[in-house]
């Protein structure tokens, strides 16, 4: 039921506008105008929303969080998740090269993750990747080109006996041209579970990584696949969910404000395999986690709010504030 303090007022409401219909819409018009300037805003909380609105604009298929501003996060394996059963390639007297197979050509796609001599076993972290269907093991054949000094050139000694007269010959071939093959195993990750792995994402930091194995084309040659990369690191992209805490809206210079927000993110798809302890123990930066909180600061020079570097946690310590729970 209505009170009857209400009807009256809405009764003498219509009573002015039908007598002065005008005046009384301007006067409503102005107090509505005052009540928006004089009524409290929180630009704090609105800081927040456009710092949120910006984290989700940031670009995910590049650059990594922890120094970017990207909604990627990369994370380096460590040089035990690699098969290097081959050596050295291209050294300046030995080549080798692998015969052209179906899942590893010159059109292949994906991660490489070494090899050797057939059956070789994989490492703890490609065991996982090939029970979950991401990695498979490539059976092929390795050329080793061999280029040497001949017996005659190994005997040959170019000095000029002065009493004996004119200098030695050398010999009509100097050096043997060989080849050898082995059967040999490597391992490679193809397709939609091969997206996630990039080839530096970060500095190799000195690690041990294999050589990508060259594949003989048409002509013979040794060629490098140009869509193969050895992984250095694990890239995927989060999704930015919500605001969870942030701190008042600071002026530290000349038309220069300042933010720090805590933003909840989550992966946008985690595979089955992440949690496997196989492959936590390959990560150097540790697993991959559903929720990821992400504590960042940013600056507005009046061209909206940009991402800085540092971040002071006593602002966040002292001066925050939080949104719902």
């Amino acid at each position: 039921m209505i009170p009857v303090e209400a009807r009256h007022a809405v009764a003498v409401m219509a009573g002015a506008i039908r007598r002065a219909p005008r005046r009384t819409v301007l006067i409503v018009a102005c107090a509505i105008g005052i009540w928006l300037i004089l009524a409290p805003r929180d630009d704090n909380r609105h800081a927040a929303r456009e710092v949120l609105a910006a984290v989700r604009a940031w670009p995910e298929d590049r650059g990594d969080i922890a120094r970017d501003a990207s909604r990627r996060v990369c994370k380096r394996v460590n040089d035990g998740v690699y098969v290097d059963g081959f050596g050295f390639l291209g050294i300046f007297d030995q080549q080798r090269l692998v015969l052209p197979v179906s899942g590893y050509d010159q059109g292949t796609i994906g991660a490489y993750f070494g090899g050797g001599s057939a059956g070789v076993g994989p490492t703890p972290f490609l065991q996982a990747l090939m029970e979950a269907g991401v990695v498979r093991r490539v059976s092929a054949t390795i050329v080793t080109r061999i280029h040497q000094p001949s017996a005659g050139g190994l005997a040959f000694v170019p000095l000029q006996d002065t009493m004996a007269g004119a200098r030695p010959a050398p010999p009509a071939k100097q050096f043997d041209d060989s080849e050898s093959r082995m059967n040999a195993d490597l391992f490679v990750a193809t397709g939609e579970g091969a997206a996630g792995f990039v080839a530096d994402p970060v500095p190799h930091d000195g690690r041990i990584v294999p050589r990508i194995m060259p594949v003989r084309n048409e002509a013979g040659h040794a060629v490098s696949p140009t869509g193969i990369v050895v992984p250095a690191g694990l890239c995927y992209p989060l999704r930015a969910e919500r605001v969870l805490e942030y701190t008042d809206v600071r002026t530290v210079g000349y038309k220069l404000r300042e933010v720090t927000v805590a933003i909840l993110m989550k992966p946008k798809a985690i595979p089955g395999w992440a949690s496997d302890p196989r492959v936590f123990d390959a990560l150097n930066d540790g697993p991959i986690l559903p929720e990821d909180v992400r504590i960042l600061t940013f600056r507005d020079a009046g061209d909206g709010w940009r991402l800085y570097g540092l971040t002071d946690m006593r602002e966040m310590a002292g001066h925050g504030h939080y949104i719902d729970n």
